[in-house]
C-alpha cells in the first residue's frame, strides 16, 4: 500500500463512518417533543451506540492499515522508532514465553541465547507483520478489547508510536460530567469524553438498562460529546497521515516529529477550548429559550407529529 492509497483509504474510511452518524442525526429533531418523546430518547441511544461503534472501528482500522503500510515498505526494523523495534520483539519473548518452563529456575542458558538470537535477527531483518485487513475481528495487531477507553487508546497510540498531547492529559473541566469536583483520579481530557461519558453512557444502553437522564443525553450534550469524539478522530488521521508523509516512523526523522508534535499541542488545545466555549454558548441560549416556554412564548413551532415522521422515514432512505 503506498502513501496515496493509504490517504483515500483513511480519508473513506473516517468519511463514511461520519456520514452515517450525520444520517441518524438529521432524524432526531424531529422527534424532540414531549409527544414523541419516547421515540427521541430511541434515536438518541442509537446515535450513542453509533458515534462508539465507529470511534472502536475506525481507530481499529486505521492502526492496522498503518502497521500495514509500514510493513509494505521493506525498511530495516532497526531503522525505525522504538515503538516498531518493540512491537516486532514481541513475537520473540511471546515464544519464549510460551516454549520455555514457568519456574525460572529452569531457564537454559541456552534457550536465552537463542531467544537474544531470535530478536536480533528480527531487528535486523525488514519489519514485516501479516496483516490480514478483511479480518475485521481480528485482535493480534490491534487490539481494543471491545472497549476502547482511554488506557486502551493511550496504548494502541504508543505501539504506533504517535503522541498523546498534552491537552489529552489535562484536568481542565469540560462540563460533560455533573459531578466532576467529587472525582478524585481519572479527570483528564480523555478520561472525560471516553470512559466518563461515551463508553459510560454506551454500556449502559448495550446491557438493556432502563433509560436515564445522565445516560440518554439531552441534545447539545450529546452534540458536544460528538465532537469531540470527532476531534479525536480527526487528530488520529491527521497524526497517521502526516507520519507516512514525513516519514517520521524513521528514527532519523525524530527531530521533525518533535517539531510537528509541538505545532499541534497548540492546535489541538486551541481546537479543544473552542468546541468547550462553544458548548458553554449553546447551553445558556438553551436555558433562555426554556425560560421564555416557561412564561407561555413559542419559541419554536414545531410541524405535525404526522409531518415528522413522514420525513424521517424519508431520510432514512436517503
Amino acid at each position: 500500500m503506498n502513501l496515496n492509497e493509504l490517504q483515500d483509504f483513511i480519508d473513506e474510511e473516517l468519511q463514511w463512518r461520519k456520514k452515517e452518524i450525520e444520517r441518524l442525526w438529521s432524524s432526531m429533531d424531529y422527534f424532540i417533543d414531549d409527544d414523541l418523546g419516547k421515540l427521541h430518547d430511541s434515536i438518541v441511544k442509537a446515535i450513542i451506540l453509533l458515534i462508539y461503534s465507529h470511534w472502536e472501528g475506525f481507530i481499529k482500522k486505521t492502526g492496522k492499515v498503518y502497521f500495514h503500510h509500514i510493513s509494505s515498505l521493506n525498511i530495516k526494523t532497526n531503522e525505525l522508532s522504538d515503538n516498531f523495534q518493540s512491537f516486532i520483539c514481541k513475537y520473540s519473548l511471546h515464544s519464549f514465553i510460551s516454549n520455555s518452563s514457568p519456574d525460572k529456575k529452569l531457564w537454559k542458558i541456552s534457550d536465552i541465547n537463542n531467544f537474544r538470537q531470535d530478536i536480533e535477527n528480527r531487528i535486523n531483518s525488514n519489519f514485516s507483520i501479516n496483516i490480514d485487513l478483511a479480518k475485521e475481528k481480528s485482535k493480534s495487531i490491534i487490539d481494543a478489547q471491545d472497549n476502547l477507553n482511554t488506557s486502551i487508546f493511550k496504548k494502541i497510540s504508543t505501539e504506533l508510536g504517535l503522541h498523546i498531547y498534552i491537552s489529552y492529559e489535562s484536568e481542565i473541566d469540560l462540563g460533560l460530567i455533573d459531578n466532576f469536583s467529587t472525582i478524585m483520579k481519572n479527570k483528564t481530557f480523555l478520561h472525560q469524553v471516553l470512559d466518563h461519558t461515551l463508553l459510560n453512557c454506551r454500556n449502559h444502553i448495550a446491557h438493556g438498562n432502563k433509560n436515564d437522564q445522565n445516560k440518554i443525553l439531552e441534545h447539545h450534550k450529546l452534540q458536544y460529546l460528538r465532537d469531540l469524539t470527532y476531534l479525536l478522530m480527526n487528530q488520529f488521521r491527521d497524526d497517521i497521515l502526516e507520519f507516512s508523509e514525513q516519514q517520521f516512523f524513521l528514527k532519523i526523522n525524530q527531530l521533525k516529529k518533535e517539531q510537528y508534535i509541538t505545532q499541534k499541542e497548540i492546535e489541538i488545545s486551541n481546537n479543544i477550548l473552542n468546541l468547550t466555549n462553544s458548548y458553554q454558548q449553546s447551553n445558556i441560549v438553551d436555558i433562555s429559550l426554556s425560560a421564555a416556554e416557561s412564561i407561555g412564548i413559542d419559541s419554536n413551532i414545531q410541524p405535525s407529529i404526522f409531518s415528522r415522521i413522514k420525513v424521517f422515514f424519508q431520510k432514512l432512505n436517503i
